[in-house]
Formats: C-alpha cells, sequence, structure tokens
C-alpha cells in the first residue's frame, strides 16, 4: 500500500515537472519549436503563436511543411531534415545571413513584424524515443547573441566553427590592464576581449566571443567575404587621417576608438587590436558639428539665405530658403568653394567673397550696399550679405556662417512662400508638386534628346506600426531619416521627394535602366541594413518600391506617377523588400491612360453618370438569406453606356482629388433612395456607405451631411457608413469625430478591411463601431491556409468580447462559407451570396 502510494506521489511529481517545463518554454522571448522523427509538431510555444498566427492548438501533431507550406524546398527546410537525419546543427544571424532570415521571415509571417529576426537555429534534439530536432527563434534585433547548438561546436553561417581553446586567451597580465584590446582570426572572429574594452561597450564576454568584428564595429558590415581582416582594417586606418573606426554599443550608442594593429604573440594567424577610447577627444568636435546643426535648424524657418563654410572656405551645409535662392538642390553645394556657389559682385562688377574676408581676418565682414548675386540663367539680384567667424574653446577659427538675403522685401517672402509651397517641412524634401514639374521637364528632356529616365515609387513597409509603438515623433523622425538615406544612396544629380505620408519618390535623371537597377539593388541592401534606434528599442522597416521608365514613349507625367503607384501596389502584394520593374507598360495600361480619366470623371459626375449597385450582406443563420442589408457600390457609365468598374476609375480618382466628390455623389444618392416611399417603408432596411480617407479629412463634410440628412426626413438607423482601416488611424481624431456625431443621430459605422495594416487593434477600444468587415484577403484562402484561419478566428473572437458584430467580405464558396459560419461570424458578404444588382433587382 505504500509503494503504491510512493508510485503516485512520483507520478505527480513527473506530471508537474512537465507542466513547469512547458511553462518555461511558454515564456520565452524567442520562439521554440519541437518537431518529431517525422517532422511533426511536438512543442510550440506562445511566442511563435504570436509571430506566425498559428495558434499552438492547432499546429499539435500536424506537419511543420504543412503549417507553414511557404519553407518547402527551401534551404531552411533541407536544414531541419539534416538535423533529423543526420543529427547536424546550423544557426544563422541578421549579421551575416540576414537574406536567408528574410526568406525564413517572410514564409512563416504576414511580413508585418516591427522587429526582424536576429537568429534562427535547428539542433538534433532526442524526442519520443527517436531523433527530432528543436527551432529556436528570436527578434532581439539590437542585441544579437551567438547561437551555441546542443552538440558542442558553434556554427556560423551555416558552418562549424570549433571552440578556441585556452591558449588563445589573453596573458594574464594583459587581460587584467587597463588596455582595451580585441583578439582576431584572419576571418575577422573574435577570439578573445579584455576587460576594459567589455566596461566601455556594454557587452559581456559571452556576447562578443566567436562573433564577427563588425558586430562591435559596424562600420565594417559592407565587408562580409573578406578572407584577410588585418588587411582590411589597417587599409581602412590608413583611410582614417586620425586611425579613428566607430564602434557601437550593447545598447546602439556610437563610441569611437583610435585603433593600431598588432601581430599575435599566442598564434601566428591571429592578431590584436589596441583600442583606445577617443570619444572624450572627440567631445570638441562633436560639439561643434551640434552648434552647426543647431545654426542650421534655427535659421531653417526665416526667409533668408544660411550658409555654414568650414575654415578651409568649403560649403558644408545651405538652409532650404538659400538653396532655393540660389537654384540648386540638397547636397550639390557640400564640400565645393564659396565662391563657385555663391557668387557676388559690387556695382562694378568686381568679385566679392564675405566667406573669405571672415575667415581671413577673423571678424565680422558685411558687404557693401550695392552687393549684387550672380544666379545663372537669372538676372543679377541686389542683396545684402554678413559673415560671422565661429570659433571653439580655445578660440581657434573652425569656419564662419554666411547670411545673405534680398533687398526687395517682397522678393523675400516670394522666395519663401516659394520654397514652403514646393517642399514637404518634415523632410524639407521636395514635394509632389515639385516632384510632378520635375517630370513634366524630363518628360520634354526625353522627347527632344533621346533622354532616358526612372522614376521609382516608394512605400515604407511597417511604418504605420512604427506610429503606433513609438508615437508621432518617433514616425516624424523615421521619415526624416529615410529620406536622408535616400538622398545619400541616389547622390545630388537624382531628386529624392516626398509624396505621401508614407511614400518617397526618387526620379533618376538621365540614368539607363541598367544603371537604374544597380541603383535599386544598393537602396535595398541599404534599406535592409537600416535600423531605427528608439528609447530602448530598436525598430527596422522595409519598403517596396514600383519602377517606371519615362522614355519618348511616355504621354504624361501623371501617368507615369499612376503607372509608377500601380507598379509599387503589385510589389507590395509580393511581400516586403520587393520591386516591381516594368519597364514597357501593358497595351490595356497605354490605351486607358490614368490622365484621361481627370475629364471623364469630372464628366460623369456633371452629366449625372453614375449608377449604384447594391451587394447584400446576410447574416450567417444556417444558410437562410435575409435580404435586408446591403453595401452601396458605385459604378460609372461611360460615353457608350458601358459600365465602367470602380478598379478602373477609383485609383485615378483618388490620386487626382476628385475621391470625394464621388463620395458626396454617393450618400446623396443613398439617402436619396432611402427617402423614397418605398424604400422609407423597410425600416429593417440598412445601406452600408464607404468613405475615403479624403471625404474624412474634409472638415466641411460632417456638417454638409448631418444638414443633408435633417433635410431628407429618412431614417438614420436605416445608414450605415464604412470607413477603412488605415483611414481611420490616419485620421484618428476626424473620424472619430464623425463617427460621434453620426452615431448621435441614429446611424451605424463599420472599420473596413479590418487586419489589412494590424496597425488598429490599439485603437479599436477608442472606436464605437458597430461592426467589423474581416479583410477579404483573409477569407480568400481560408479553407486552404491556417494562417488565414487563426487570423479569422482571433479578429472574430476580438470582436465578440467588444460586442462588435463582424462581417466577412470576399465569401466565394460554400466551403469559406462553412467555415466561418463554424468559427461564429456574424454576417458574409461576396459572390457567393448575390452579385451587386441595382436595388429594383432585390425590391422590384
Amino acid at each position: 500500500m505504500k509503494q503504491e502510494s510512493r508510485d503516485k506521489s512520483a507520478a505527480l511529481s513527473l506530471s508537474d515537472l512537465n507542466d513547469l517545463v512547458l511553462a518555461v518554454i511558454n515564456n520565452q522571448d524567442q520562439g521554440i519549436v519541437v518537431l518529431d522523427k517525422h517532422g511533426n509538431v511536438v512543442i510550440w510555444n506562445n511566442w511563435m503563436d504570436d509571430w506566425t498566427g498559428i495558434a499552438g492548438t492547432r499546429s499539435a501533431g500536424r506537419c511543420f511543411e504543412a503549417l507553414v507550406p511557404g519553407i518547402i524546398g527551401s534551404e531552411y527546410a533541407r536544414a531541419i531534415k539534416e538535423a533529423i537525419d543526420a543529427g547536424k546543427s546550423v544557426g544563422w544571424s541578421q549579421d551575416l545571413d540576414s537574406q536567408r532570415l528574410d526568406v525564413i521571415e517572410t514564409s512563416m509571417t504576414r511580413g508585418d513584424r516591427l522587429l526582424p529576426l536576429s537568429r534562427v537555429s535547428v539542433a538534433p534534439l532526442p524526442v519520443n524515443g527517436g531523433q527530432g530536432c528543436m527551432l529556436e527563434f528570436a527578434e532581439a534585433a539590437f542585441n544579437p547573441v551567438h547561437l551555441r547548438s546542443a552538440s558542442g561546436p558553434e556554427y556560423l553561417s551555416g558552418k562549424a566553427v570549433e571552440q578556441a581553446p585556452a591558449s588563445d586567451q589573453f596573458p594574464v597580465y594583459l587581460a587584467s590592464s587597463d588596455a582595451a584590446m580585441l583578439s582576431l582570426d584572419s576571418s575577422g572572429i573574435i577570439r578573445d576581449v579584455s576587460d576594459t574594452l567589455l566596461k566601455q561597450t556594454g557587452y559581456s564576454r559571452q556576447q562578443l566571443l566567436d562573433t564577427p568584428v563588425r558586430m562591435l564595429f559596424p562600420a565594417l558590415s559592407e565587408h562580409y567575404d573578406i578572407e584577410d581582416y588585418r588587411a582590411l582594417i589597417e587599409e581602412r586606418l590608413r583611410q582614417s587621417s586620425d586611425r579613428v573606426i566607430e564602434a557601437a554599443t550593447l545598447h546602439g550608442q556610437p563610441r569611437a576608438f583610435r585603433v593600431a594593429v598588432y601581430a599575435s604573440t599566442i598564434r601566428d594567424d591571429l592578431f590584436v587590436l589596441l583600442c583606445e577610447d577617443f570619444s572624450s577627444q572627440s567631445g570638441a568636435q562633436n560639439t561643434i558639428k551640434r552648434q552647426r546643426e543647431m545654426l542650421a535648424a534655427v535659421f531653417g524657418q526665416v526667409a533668408d539665405g544660411i550658409a555654414l563654410i568650414d575654415r578651409d572656405g568649403l560649403i558644408e551645409q545651405i538652409n532650404p530658403v538659400g538653396l532655393a535662392m540660389l537654384g540648386i538642390r540638397v547636397g550639390q553645394e557640400q564640400g565645393v568653394p564659396v565662391e563657385t556657389v555663391i557668387a557676388m559682385q559690387d556695382g562694378r562688377g568686381k568679385s566679392i567673397n564675405p566667406g573669405h574676408e571672415a575667415l581671413s581676418c577673423g571678424s565680422v565682414y558685411t558687404t557693401p550696399d550695392d552687393t549684387f548675386l550672380q544666379v545663372q540663367s537669372q538676372e543679377p539680384t541686389r542683396i545684402s550679405a554678413t559673415a560671422i567667424p565661429l570659433r571653439d574653446r580655445d578660440n581657434s577659427l573652425t569656419g564662419c556662417i554666411l547670411v545673405y538675403r534680398l533687398i526687395e522685401q517682397a522678393r523675400r517672402v516670394s522666395s519663401r512662400l516659394s520654397w514652403q509651397s514646393d517642399h514637404d517641412p518634415l523632410t524639407e524634401l521636395p514635394n509632389r508638386r515639385f516632384l510632378e514639374n520635375q517630370l513634366a521637364k524630363a518628360l520634354e528632356a526625353a522627347r527632344s534628346s533621346e533622354q532616358t529616365h526612372v522614376l521609382l515609387y516608394i512605400d515604407l513597409h511597417n511604418f504605420s506600426l512604427v506610429n503606433d509603438t513609438g508615437g508621432r515623433v518617433a514616425g516624424d523622425t523615421l521619415l526624416f531619416e529615410c529620406g536622408k538615406l535616400l538622398q545619400q544612396v541616389v547622390g545630388v544629380d537624382h531628386l529624392v521627394a516626398r509624396i505621401g505620408n508614407d511614400e518617397f519618390a526618387v526620379l533618376l535623371l538621365n540614368c539607363m535602366v541598367e544603371q537604374a537597377r544597380e541603383i535599386i539593388e544598393d537602396l535595398l541592401v541599404k534599406i535592409k541594413a537600416f535600423s531605427f534606434p528608439w528609447q530602448e528599442r530598436r525598430l527596422k522597416i522595409g519598403v517596396n518600391i514600383g519602377v517606371e521608365v519615362i522614355d519618348h514613349n511616355t504621354s504624361s507625367e501623371h501617368d507615369v506617377l499612376v503607372s509608377a503607384a500601380a507598379s509599387c501596389a503589385a510589389a507590395k502584394d509580393s511581400g516586403r523588400n520587393r520591386v516591381f520593374f516594368r519597364q514597357q507598360r501593358d497595351e490595356g495600361l497605354v490605351s486607358r491612360k490614368a490622365g484621361e480619366w481627370i475629364p471623364k470623371i469630372s464628366e460623369a459626375l456633371e452629366q449625372g453618370r453614375f449608377r449604384l449597385h447594391y451587394q447584400p450582406i446576410v447574416a450567417i443563420n444556417g444558410g437562410v438569406k435575409d435580404y435586408s442589408h446591403f453595401e452601396a457600390l458605385v459604378r460609372m457609365v461611360d460615353e457608350s453606356g458601358q459600365l465602367v468598374a470602380p478598379g478602373e476609375f477609383i485609383p485615378a480618382a483618388e490620386l487626382y482629388g476628385l475621391i470625394d466628390d464621388i463620395d458626396r455623389w454617393v450618400v446623396r444618392q443613398v439617402i436619396t433612395e432611402l427617402s423614397a416611399k418605398k424604400l422609407s417603408k423597410k425600416p429593417e432596411l440598412r445601406i452600408a456607405v464607404n468613405l475615403s480617407g479624403a471625404t474624412i479629412s474634409d472638415e466641411r463634410f460632417k456638417d454638409d451631411l448631418l444638414k443633408l440628412i435633417d433635410e431628407s426626413k429618412m431614417n438614420p438607423h436605416q445608414l450605415q457608413f464604412e470607413i477603412t482601416e488605415t483611414a481611420a488611424v490616419r485620421q484618428f481624431d476626424r473620424a472619430l469625430d464623425l463617427i460621434h456625431a453620426l452615431k448621435a443621430k441614429g446611424c451605424y459605422f463599420s472599420l473596413d478591411d479590418f487586419g489589412s495594416g494590424l496597425s488598429s487593434f490599439a485603437y479599436l477600444k477608442e472606436l464605437p463601431v458597430d461592426f467589423l468587415k474581416i479583410d477579404g484577403g483573409f477569407v480568400h484562402n481560408i479553407e486552404l491556409n491556417d494562417v488565414d484561419y487563426s487570423m479569422v478566428s482571433t479578429i472574430n473572437h476580438l470582436a465578440q468580447v467588444m460586442g462588435i458584430a463582424t462581417i466577412a467580405e470576399c465569401v466565394e464558396n460554400q466551403a469559406q462559407l462553412t467555415i466561418l459560419e463554424q468559427i461564429g461570424v456574424d454576417y458574409a458578404q461576396g459572390f457567393f451570396i448575390a452579385t451587386p444588382q441595382p436595388m429594383e433587382k432585390f425590391f422590384p
């Protein structure tokens, strides 16, 4: 009896132990998956639920490749097979294998993660009496640590690296000294590090040992396939006058070291870097730099030109208004002698150089009254200029600041207003208006001189998530840094513009197609390596790029912008950091020039050639279709009487600012039909109307709509408005005000395309909507894709908790409808339910 009691106690202890192990695994800040010998999932922790969107309850016992079919046939799938069949371990890191990690992330997630993968490992593991494996995933982008496999050796880039023997370490008298040192092999792998350097950088010894030196010195990251790193570092030091290389601390802060290279006394295949902290010595230089940046910021908002000049008379920076006065773009002035850019003469034609005078005399210099600014292709302009010397703490001359202003007040104001109208105030880059003017000039040059230009339409991936997590200040800072990065990549010969909230454009002037491809590849490399430090986090974004060629066949600047935007959308559909390069336009696109839609849409509005079709939204209740809830969908009738699908004219209407006119027409028409005698007698009838972001942002729309509802005497309960997730987030305050005002009247609201951006979850509890319309992209393959199934189930559960009804759109077959019913979705809409038809088809 006592023995039986002891057995039960042991069994309970084992059960408790299993629960404890699972609890520990589920609370890890990295993904852990355990597979058995057949590749079936045994363990799938909570981190993986969040990362992939696949619930652990749905993954248990299922084949890993069936859960994530995107990895089938990939290098990662082969690594898993080798771990199970041959007991081999492998590990990949962001430092060495960023492309491999991008492939894995794209295959296993929707591509909307804010932080990139930092490392992935596959290690053999005994499971259920057979040989299985364990998979690990981590997103610690700012603090990558080296992977150690269960079998002992360490792995980098899929290749085993044996543990360094004890003899590789520094002698005790060096390791305990105040010297900051690194011991490296010829491949640039850190074999030992002194305590002093660890203290200065904040790393632990385990984080640096056997990792690439470029983890500590990111400036060496562009060289990842060098066999002789000692030669590389020595060459880098020869290029630096002060032999300084900038390091990155554990928390991403820059720290300058003056570096010397020595042969190792321990082994011939090792060498030593002696690192002297140079940060304090460079403090004075950094102070001067900050002072000059502050000067540029202070004078950036005045109607005067400001030039910062170094002690050699070379231009460091000119403020935006100063550039506009000189007729040049950002970057074209840097490093150029001041007199070649800012050419001044007195009334007798004698050259004047205020900067040279201030630097020579070390005192303030002011130009005479009759001074004129000479700008190429313009009449001389009368100006006044003052040059003020700049000095450091030791009173040594470090440069000067040159202020030049137009004498005529009207022209000063005109210059400032002209710059403001053509530039984005946040990034100080040219705006869409300026870009369109430059496109027109580029098109003229292409026709007259057979030049070829290339337009890049760039959309930032994950920008909305940066805004959500870091706030508006983080988003604004990120946009500014992205603008600087684009300018650095393309150089001063090409144009960079900000043309939307998170959209940029690059106009590559007089650029052949192959040259453009090289620039795009370089840009993608820089974007992948770019990370954005914010507070305690390091954020990462991606881009999607649409490319259009401008040549003598291009019809107009409007067409090329629309085509580039469409190409960008096509790139976005295929994932993150993708490019859609269409050198030759489709015949269908050529036949319907986007610019031609402006008069077509305007004429259709004037002549009343728009029609409404209605698509039912039915409750899912055993297949009974109750047609009392509809969405109003607009159609245009062309000159020949044929219906034009919205996909053809809506994008052009949004681009050219006509979408709000269409929205207003639809709202008036729906209210008119609901006020008619036939429909006004159906109180159960409800019609949903889509509102665009442009309409929501219109300050007059709310008051006009409320007035229209009052004057029509209609029943407001029959009216429902739909706003997209993206529009609600970007116009949050305006959307919230509109929702409150219309709901007070009795109208309903739904949030359309929910889940498409995954950015509105945080806002959902603040938006008093009645319905969530689940994005059709999830419904389209719900019967085939577990991730889509999980997304729909998660959104539906969230809505139920909040008391919000759900509508699944784009339902195309019975299998989808059955799954939605099983999940518990409230309503369904799509071609399988009914196609859009005029209202008389439903109510004869």
